[in-house]
């Protein structure tokens, strides 16, 4: 029976720690290992980990990301299997159940994702919530990361072939590790929701620039993944102009935003920004203009 090394990268997630860790020491399947990998945080993470000794296995490191946490996990991993939940998340008790016997009815698979949902952390409220599929490959994968961190479960003899996750990416290490995976091994899924992601103030989802210049760094190091691949220079194409257009539409949102709460320079300097990246927008603003502005 192959054995389950829990990796779980934090910074500054002292408040939400306790619950991560709680949520795999009550999986169905125990775990054979905890590893709580602190990225230097500044709060009450030490404390809170140091509550679980002999449960988990603590290492603290100097800042250096998500990327370089989850690194030193692998490392010092000593399961079979690897499984990331990341600190300010929480899995449903048959998560490493399912998904490890899935691993076992397919071992060829190179990773294996589950459902997930997200809810509030101000009201609890369940905001949305994904079905996991099995029919992804690395096309799919390129035009849209449906994978997520805390959801998957890696054989460590992988990074054997495959680098580990890239620490000069931010917010998009992982979509650029499942891509190279998926490029010569199967991805498998429990459709099952078994992972629960947790909506908050510190979302990278709300620093636009970073994730579009970090999301666009993966599509370039996809170039390389199928030399020659007219399909996976199709997924490219419709990727980028994916990424550029909901780029554009949260720069918009932003500039109105602030617009409304006279920020005027920031709002300038996002509206800026989108007609540098969308220049037809001003054609478009105009025509709209013009048509509230004709007669009836």
């Amino acid at each position: 029976m192959p054995k389950v090394s829990v990796i779980i990268p934090g910074y500054n997630y002292g408040h939400f720690l306790g619950e991560a860790i709680e949520s795999v020491l009550a999986q169905t399947r125990p775990a054979h290992e905890i590893i709580v990998v602190d990225d230097g945080s500044t709060d009450d993470t030490p404390a809170v980990a140091h509550r679980y000794d002999g449960k988990v296995h603590y290492i603290r490191t100097p800042n250096g990301g998500v990327s370089r946490a989850r690194n030193t996990g692998i490392a010092a991993a000593t399961g079979d299997l690897l499984a990331f939940l990341d600190a300010d998340d929480r899995w449903l008790p048959r998560k490493l159940e399912l998904q490890t016997a899935e691993y076992e009815a397919k071992p060829d698979a190179g990773l294996v994702h589950t459902g997930s949902r997200v809810f509030d952390q101000e009201t609890g409220a369940i905001l949305c919530e994904f079905r996991a599929g099995d029919a992804l490959d690395v096309h799919a994968l390129i035009r849209c990361c449906s994978i997520s961190a805390s959801s998957v479960m890696i054989s460590r003899g992988i990074f054997e072939k495959v680098e580990k996750f890239d620490e000069a990416l931010v917010g998009t290490e992982d979509w650029d590790l499942w891509l190279r995976i998926a490029v010569a091994h199967r991805i498998a899924a429990c459709p099952e929701v078994l992972v629960e992601y947790r909506s908050h103030g510190r979302s990278l989802s709300g620093r636009p620039a970073r994730q579009f210049r970090n999301s666009m760094a993966v599509l370039d190091k996809a170039r390389r993944l199928h030399p020659g691949c007219a399909e996976c220079r199709h997924a490219l194409r419709t990727a980028r102009r994916q990424m550029r257009h909901e780029y554009v539409h949260k720069l918009n949102a932003l500039a109105r935003q602030a617009f409304r709460e006279r920020r005027y320079l920031e709002g300038c300097k996002n509206r800026l920004t989108a007609i540098i990246h969308r220049p037809g927008l001003i054609v478009e603003t105009l025509k709209r203009r013009a048509g509230l502005a004709a007669p009836n």
